[in-house]
């Protein structure tokens, strides 16, 4: 599943014989229970309201098998909030296909809920010596901490089984793993 339809036809290109479906999160059924969920990609981090990720485990939970499981990952909040604070602009590299690309990013919380992540990107193409510029972006997204989304999934019927650290390109963040109660 995935919100953009550009996304899924990128997906069943690569996948020709994989089922996709365009939806929200937020607020989907399925026709059939499945056993798990798996959310990959950090797309949690554009639930910026209580309300949205409550409701994205509700509906999960709704279309979970009993004793189903649902993993995914979070931003860890308690290791960004005070790398951003440390640390308000960064530069990642990345190389594709022998091309260098250059993304510069510059951080800031919200003042009135600083879980809330504000990020001003432009992105670059390295050729020779100098930097092509191919574009920017402003977005916004939010970490979560454990206690966080352990409450929350407590609220809708999860127990978590496990909640890993993992390092990933960029930030820190954590892997949680958790099953459907009843």
């Amino acid at each position: 599943m995935d919100y953009s339809d550009h996304m899924l036809s990128i997906a069943r290109q690569k996948f020709p014989n994989g089922h996709f479906i365009q939806g929200d999160m937020r607020n989907f059924n399925l026709d059939k229970k499945i056993d798990a969920a798996l959310i990959t990609g950090r797309p949690t981090s554009y639930l910026l309201t209580s309300d949205d990720i409550l409701s994205t485990f509700k509906c999960i939970y709704n279309v979970i098998n009993t004793k189903g499981y649902l993993i995914f990952d979070c931003i860890d909040g308690n290791k960004f909030i005070p790398y951003i604070q440390k640390n308000r602009k960064v530069i990642h590299k990345s190389n594709v296909d022998h091309m260098e690309y250059i993304r510069t990013s510059e951080w800031y919380p919200n003042e009135k809920e600083p879980t809330i992540i504000h990020w001003k990107s432009s992105y670059y193409e390295q050729r020779c010596a100098n930097n092509q510029f191919l574009g920017k972006e402003t977005i916004s997204f939010k970490v979560f901490t454990e206690t966080e989304i352990r409450s929350a999934l407590n609220k809708e019927g999860f127990e978590v089984m496990e909640i890993k650290d993992r390092l990933s390109y960029a930030f820190d963040t954590f892997v949680v793993i958790a099953r459907k109660k009843k």
